[in-house]
């Protein structure tokens, strides 16, 4: 017969063994899951709030909206990193208060928005070309007959101040949500601007260029580089504040631009204004690692000084830089014409481009003497860019004017000869890259305020062009021919330094930019606002 001794304690052991591998399993998933919800990867099951709904983004529609989102997914991303980098260093604490405030801003990604609620405006801008139909009626664009862009608010935790800008007459019409404070109106544009649907109470600031006025502004992209900046300039001078939103488009669609978080776009870009400061904190130690690997990234390039503006240049040197900008260790001074330099260091001989001329330069006297192409060889009109092939020992230079043409001259015999016409390619800079024995320049287009998009055009020694590769991210131009644009190879790389510009944030200075390129893929591995005065940099 069986014993019911042991019946009883098999039941007991089994028993035991069964509640000891549930409390292992429940203390494993309690140590992998909280970590991952404190960290904001694992989001804890939550009801909805009542006010305001939740509005879950919608599919990517428009390229405005993909670039905030793809920037919004960096800045994630990049604080993320620091919530992971304070929990290997056991500063849980910081990480649990980083992790937190990230959550807080992916919540409302998601449409539960309810930011805290403030008496600080905020302004936000929307800008067009022109209205959904042309307005051709008349002699010139000032037919105001058709029908009216809404622009409907809904933002209501914060005081607003709108700004619109277009360049053709508009009809603006505000539909004004429940809740919202609009504080004042500013209408930009070339031509005459109307507006509709304003409480009385709303001032409302008028800076148009039909009405003389010199403040006018109009920009419908921040990709104009030539016109933006203006815009953002006179907006915050007006109103002692940042641009927190901007949407634009070349024409109206025919749906209202929502300044709520309705709107997808605004959301996202909403989000990226507010969440900047938190951002620059967990970005904090990984920008220093940066700034240090770039100062020991040095080359030599031409430094150039403009008036305040689009201004005319006013200065230029020859100088050692890094990527952040000039150095101290050296500089020699040009005649304060010169657009492009390059130097052949065996020959002590510089070469640059003044005016519509090319120079050759003596580097221990200074002395410059003008280098006359052949006038058999087709005429040299607007040369944009210049390069030392320094294996074959010959100054390459391209030109812009006409279809375009890439001259080769030959120092050792003093002959001028021409590789190729560059069918109208328009040519910003041009480097010789001694590591894959090509030359390599940057494209620009002809519009106004630089394009969209920026090329680097590769050709091999012969002048033929063997490919074309877009940049990740655009090269900001000045206006006409002379780009300004300087472009050296670093090693397998290629830094591109910008002119001196506007900035685009309109705070009235002028700034430049450099750029850290893979003329393999087109990336653009690092950009940054360039120091504007030397640093000393040891040896």
């Amino acid at each position: 017969m069986p014993n019911p001794a042991n019946s009883t304690f098999r039941t007991f052991f089994l028993g035991s063994m069964f509640g000891a591998i549930v409390a292992v399993l429940i203390l494993t998933g309690f140590v992998v899951v909280w970590p991952m919800w404190r960290e904001g990867r694992l989001a804890m099951p939550t009801s909805p709030p009542s006010s305001p709904p939740e509005t879950p983004i919608s599919a990517v529609n428009t390229p405005a909206q993909a670039e905030s989102l793809a920037k919004l997914a960096k800045v994630f991303a990049d604080i993320e990193r620091e919530v992971k980098r304070l929990r290997l260093i056991g500063q849980d604490q910081d990480a649990d208060n980083v992790a937190d405030e990230l959550m807080q801003f992916k919540q409302r990604l998601k449409g539960r928005y309810s930011p805290a609620e403030s008496t600080i405006a905020e302004l936000h801008v929307i800008g067009l070309y022109g209205p959904a139909e042309p307005n051709t009626k008349g002699p010139g664009p000032k037919d105001y007959s058709v029908p009216p862009t809404v622009v409907r608010v809904t933002y209501q935790q914060q005081p607003v101040v709108l700004a619109f800008s277009a360049y053709e007459p508009m009809k603006w019409r505000v539909e004004v949500g429940e809740g919202v404070t609009i504080q004042q109106v500013i209408l930009g544009g070339y031509h005459r601007q109307k507006i509709e649907g304003l409480p009385d109470s709303v001032p409302v600031t008028r800076c148009v260029h039909e009405d003389g006025d010199k403040q006018s502004f109009h920009a419908y992209t921040k990709s104009d580089f030539e016109h933006y900046p203006q815009l953002a300039s006179v907006v915050q001078a007006l109103t002692g504040l940042e641009i927190a939103t901007f949407q634009g488009a070349n024409r109206y669609s025919g749906e209202p631009f929502v300044i709520g978080p309705e709107s997808d776009e605004w959301r996202a870009q909403h989000i990226l204004a507010n969440i900047r400061k938190l951002h620059q904190a967990a970005t904090r130690d990984s920008r220093d690692k940066q700034a240090a690997t770039l100062k020991k990234m040095r080359f030599r390039a031409l430094d150039i000084a403009v008036a305040p503006g689009y201004g005319y240049q006013t200065a230029a040197e020859w100088r050692d830089f890094t990527p952040l900008g000039p150095i101290g260790n050296f500089n020699k001074k040009l005649p304060k014409d010169v657009a492009h330099f390059v130097v052949d260091q065996d020959a002590m001989k510089g070469y640059a481009i003044a005016g519509h001329d090319v120079h050759e330069m003596d580097l221990n006297s200074g002395q410059m003497s003008k280098l006359a192409i052949d006038v058999e060889l087709p005429q040299l009109s607007w040369p944009c860019g210049l390069a030392f092939d320094s294996k074959r020992k010959r100054l390459i230079v391209v030109s812009f004017g006409g279809v375009g043409y890439m001259y080769c001259f030959e120092p050792r015999i003093e002959k001028w000869s021409v590789l190729t016409d560059l069918n109208n390619l328009d040519l910003g800079a041009l480097a010789y890259m001694p590591s894959n024995d090509l030359l390599v320049a940057v494209e620009r287009g002809r519009g106004s305020g630089g394009a969209a998009s920026t090329t680097v055009v590769k050709f091999n020694s012969a002048g033929k062009q063997i490919d074309g590769i877009t940049l990740s991210k655009p090269v900001r131009f000045a206006r006409g021919p002379f780009t300004g644009c300087q472009m050296v190879a670093v090693n397998e790389k290629l830094v591109i330094i910008g002119p001196p510009l506007p900035s685009l944030s309109g705070d009235g200075t002028t700034v430049r930019h450099s750029y850290i390129v893979n003329p393999d893929t087109g990336e653009v591995t690092y950009s940054g606002e360039m120091k504007s005065t030397p640093e000393e940099v040891p040896m």
